[in-house]
């Protein structure tokens, strides 16, 4: 089996961040996006749903956080976090 590599995002990896999204890339290489969930909660009630974690304890950790795994391409969730971090 072949090792994936995995990159924490340049932008969008906050060191206070509560909650890791991890997206895929075509390349299979894993991208960590680590973001604040009560901000991006705050902003959408569909937000709020996505980022529901059921069990932490059960899930995945990464640097001590929770991951969710989302079926994007990181440059799309880059994107997508653009709007709530850095609004025009």
């Amino acid at each position: 089996m072949a090792m994936q590599s995995a990159q924490n995002h340049p932008v969008y990896y906050y060191p206070d961040g509560n909650i890791v999204i991890r997206c895929k890339g075509k390349d299979s290489t894993s991208t960590f996006f680590r973001i604040h969930r009560g901000y991006l909660s705050a902003q959408s009630s569909v937000i709020k749903d996505m980022l529901q974690v059921s069990n932490p304890k059960q899930n995945e950790m990464h640097e001590g956080v929770p991951v969710i795994d989302f079926s994007v391409d990181p440059s799309s969730m880059a994107i997508f976090l653009t709007f709530f971090y850095q609004p025009m």
